[in-house]
């Protein structure tokens, strides 16, 4: 059993949330932080194991499914108000965990993501861009995150800290990933399609 305090946020100036970063600057504060590192490092060699499998299944998935409105209901589609009375608490937090996540690491591959978007989609065979159609985007990967760590055994407070750690080195990792794929497709001859203006 692993218990918490805030000890691992560090000085804030308004109120406290789950999703402020772990920027603890105090002994106590970094002890704590690390305290949440090293239950998460204790799990690394099952999820490694987990993760793999799962976001491939993720992605090809996304692969087979048409446009966003005939994508079944996962857990990388937005979160309808009528699915919140099929949920209880824990599940409703993760779905609000991962979401946050997903924002933070869009937010750090941003530019990256529009030009692999672009060349996805015209690799698929799309003349305009279709943003749903890109299996490398981070909703399906932030998606495939999630589902393992809920297979690691762990309390939905441990997830929670986790999701919130990991957005934001997954978005940088993200972003070495689409610049990597983004290459490639060039080095291929592929041209990107064009963002369609809408009005």
């Amino acid at each position: 059993v692993t218990m918490s305090n805030l000890y691992g946020y560090g000085p804030v100036d308004g109120p406290l949330t789950e999703d402020l970063p772990l920027a603890a600057t105090g002994t106590k504060g970094r002890v704590r932080s690390r305290m949440w590192a090293d239950a998460l490092a204790r799990h690394k060699d099952f999820f490694l194991f987990l993760f793999p499998d799962v976001l491939d299944k993720a992605m090809a998935q996304s692969m087979r499914s048409g446009p966003a409105t005939d994508i079944k209901p996962n857990a990388a589609a937005p979160l309808r108000f009528d699915q919140l009375e099929l949920m209880d608490d824990a599940q409703v937090q993760g779905r609000i965990d991962m979401a946050r996540m997903q924002q933070s690491a869009t937010q750090g591959c941003e530019r990256e993501l529009g030009e692999l978007d672009a060349l996805v989609c015209a690799a698929r065979g799309f003349a305009n861009v279709q943003l749903d159609r890109n299996p490398f985007r981070p909703q399906i990967v932030g998606a495939a995150l999630m589902e393992a760590l809920t297979m690691v055994p762990s309390t939905p407070e441990q997830r929670a800290v986790w999701m919130q750690s990991l957005g934001v080195s997954l978005g940088e990792q993200l972003r070495r990933l689409y610049q990597h794929l983004a290459d490639f497709l060039r080095k291929q001859q592929v041209q990107s399609a064009t963002y369609a203006m809408t009005g």
